[in-house]
């Protein structure tokens, strides 16, 4: 007021005011009761200051009391819900920025220029986050979420039925992992990173020479495979900013995202696993076998990673297993058989839609060993007079040294002297598919000059070896 007591007018004929008092820190669980001159609610002004976000309002007379309160409504709540994200977000909170005179400031796009006023840390729990910021509108604020190197920037609207703050975008989403059937073999487990493209302080995406976008890794994740799918939170930027690489061992699978079918989550754009369906239950009960899955590295060097014990051959799916691995090229992996000391390397092919398999033909083969009834011709006479029922005769599969050359036994197969004479004592072992060269049969028994004989093989049929000799009885 001037010295005789008007209302001092600015140019646009709005009152004038000077600032009669100061507080700081305000904000508590009680309000506050501040006492000023009674001089009429009309002739004061309240400026509550945040920062760079200011709300002027006048004041008029609380309902059924003299006291003065706000015009406005002071503070509201911004919801920011990054419930999934258990506290590991970062955010800030912006407010247009305002010159001397009170005017938004502008850049050289006409876009409103947005001052930091609030910084948030580790956002995210079981419950959304209900931040007090002061009621000046929504569109006055702009929210950014902060992830390592993904952002996310919102403006904000009112809540559906609520005077509060609410992103107008939606924040989080979940990225679907899907190694479940990993879960199969509890010792099988892979890990992944998650990476987002690089933007330069323009908001620009980064390239390198090849005119590929630069990535960078924000998320780790550690010992992926369980019953059922991830479900891995991640801000709501497009899934096209986002790589996914998933690795086990020196298997590498790198894949963009798209969003899943009928939901706004995202999805890898690759199936993530394949499964090595491993078909042993030829073998004869009580043989046990062991696999080895190997994987390509850099060099072109396999390099084992997954080690499956004791395959043992049984009714009701014995020695059938299936094993998951990360869905790269087929041409990487290698499974190694081994039977007792015998290994066989072999390649993979295509024989489900998700499902690699070692090549039927190329995995087994069958020993024919007949030492019944007619087996020893000429000695027929001998044959009947020894008798069929105590023949009992055992024999030793030889398999060759990978390193000496030298024949050592691997498997034992007792009493095939047949119990009838018709059934001629046929038995048939299956072995792994090596060179017919590789094996050699040992028989023993009392009837056999000097209690055993070891002959070499042929090739007598598709898949099949015989004995190239047979004992002689003694």
């Amino acid at each position: 007021r001037n010295d005789d007591g008007d209302v001092i007018m600015d140019d646009d004929g709005e009152p004038i005011y000077e600032i009669i008092r100061a507080f700081n820190d305000i904000g508590g669980e009680e309000a506050l009761f501040e006492p000023v001159l009674d001089i009429g609610p009309n002739n004061y002004r309240l400026t509550i200051i945040d920062e760079a976000a200011s709300h002027e309002t006048e004041l008029e007379h609380c309902e059924d009391s003299a006291n003065y309160c706000p015009l406005d409504n002071l503070a509201v709540h911004m919801i920011i819900d990054l419930s999934d994200y258990l506290g590991s977000v970062d955010a800030t909170i912006s407010v247009m920025a305002r010159n001397d005179d009170g005017d938004i400031m502008m850049n050289d796009d006409g876009e409103p220029i947005y001052e930091v006023f609030r910084e948030l840390h580790d956002i995210g729990d079981d419950e959304a986050l209900f931040e007090r910021v002061l009621d000046i509108g929504p569109e006055k604020y702009l929210l950014t979420i902060i992830d390592e190197a993904a952002k996310l920037e919102t403006k904000l609207d009112f809540c559906e039925d609520s005077p509060n703050y609410c992103p107008i975008e939606n924040l989080s989403v979940h990225m679907m992992i899907d190694l479940s059937v990993y879960h199969e073999n509890p010792d099988a487990t892979a890990d992944a990173t998650i990476s987002v493209k690089q933007r330069n302080d323009a908001g620009d995406v980064i390239f390198d020479d090849d005119g590929e976008p630069l990535y960078e890794i924000i998320r780790h994740i550690s010992e992926i495979g369980d019953i059922e799918a991830l479900f891995e939170p991640v801000l709501d930027i497009g899934p096209y900013n986002y790589l996914l690489t998933v690795f086990e061992s020196e298997a590498t699978l790198v894949t963009e995202l798209e969003h899943c079918d009928d939901s706004p989550n995202y999805c890898p754009k690759k199936h993530l696993s394949r499964v090595i369906d491993l078909d042993l239950s030829e073998f004869e009960e009580g043989v046990s076998l062991k696999a080895e899955i190997a994987v390509e590295d850099d060099q072109g060097f396999f390099i084992d990673f997954r080690t499956i014990e004791d395959i043992v051959s049984m009714e009701d799916e014995g020695g059938h297993v299936s094993e998951p691995v990360l869905n790269i090229a087929r041409e990487k992996y290698q499974v190694r058989l081994e039977d007792n000391g015998v290994a066989l390397t072999t390649e993979l092919e295509d024989c489900h839609e998700y499902s690699w398999c070692p090549a039927e033909d190329e995995l087994f083969v069958s020993i024919y060993i007949e030492t019944g009834y007619e087996a020893f011709d000429p000695h027929q006479d001998l044959w009947r007079e020894y008798g069929p029922y105590n023949l009992d005769m055992s024999a030793e599969l030889l398999v060759e040294d990978e390193d000496s050359g030298d024949f050592h036994s691997f498997r034992e197969i007792y009493e095939i002297g047949g119990d009838q004479p018709e059934n001629r004592g046929i038995v048939m072992p299956i072995v792994l598919n090596l060179p017919v060269s590789k094996y050699k049969v040992r028989f023993a028994h009392d009837s056999i000059e000097g209690g055993s004989f070891e002959t070499g093989l042929t090739e007598c049929a598709d898949f099949v070896y015989c004995p190239e000799n047979y004992p002689v009885l003694a």
